[in-house]
């Protein structure tokens, strides 16, 4: 699994919920999808982050 970086979040596609935690969620707390739906996002990547 990547780690994040300095100004990285993990990034749910479906949704839109990001976390700074090592890795991301089991499951996503807002639309239940699971860990593989998470990708490596940059904050500035992300509108109104």
């Amino acid at each position: 699994m990547e780690k994040l970086k300095k100004d990285e979040v993990w990034y749910c596609v479906p949704c839109g919920y990001t976390t700074k935690e090592e890795q991301p969620p089991m499951t996503c707390p807002i639309c239940y999808a699971s860990s593989d739906q998470f990708v490596i996002k940059h904050q500035d990547e992300i509108t109104g982050y």
